[in-house]
């Protein structure tokens, strides 16, 4: 447990949910934190401090109110924290699946990767220098000259 936490547990819900939702109170959004037992005072300066917003302890100190949508990251922050108690997919058995599950995933990420480029085998065609000179012929008198420069096209 956080030295920052210490005596507080947030218990889940009968359904091994984190008890954290949603209200919207007169158009501004207040994100609550249920079944907090404990000290409730330390886990809002907690989360206050993690989070930048505003908050409050409401019913006896078993709700927690903080201003704004913040229920993604006040998850994560009691997992974090290991608050939460009574969560489904948080116990020894449910992190190493999930860690399996992690680890499969990254090799079958590594098999689609392609691997080091392949040498082609056969060599590219070499570009001759554009400003190279070269022989014309005419009426039986060679002679070097360098070809006329390429013209930009403009369109009207």
């Amino acid at each position: 447990m956080s030295a920052v936490v210490a005596g507080v547990s947030v218990n889940a819900t009968k359904a091994g949910a984190l008890p954290v939702s949603l209200e919207l109170r007169k158009g501004h959004a207040v994100t609550l934190v249920a079944n907090v037992v404990g000290d409730a005072r330390a886990l809002l300066n907690y989360l206050q401090e993690n989070i930048g917003c505003g908050g409050t302890v409401a019913n006896e100190g078993n709700v927690i109110e903080l201003q704004g949508r913040h229920e993604e990251p006040v998850k994560k922050l009691l997992l974090d924290a290991h608050v939460a108690k009574g969560v489904a997919g948080t116990g020894k058995k449910a992190l190493a699946k999930k860690k399996l599950q992690e680890q499969q995933q990254k090799k079958v990420q590594q098999q689609n990767e392609p691997s080091e480029k392949k040498e082609r085998l056969k060599p590219r065609r070499e570009k001759r220098p554009a400003a190279q000179a070269c022989l014309i012929v005419d009426n039986a008198t060679p002679s070097l000259r360098t070809p006329p420069p390429k013209r930009k096209r403009t369109h009207k």
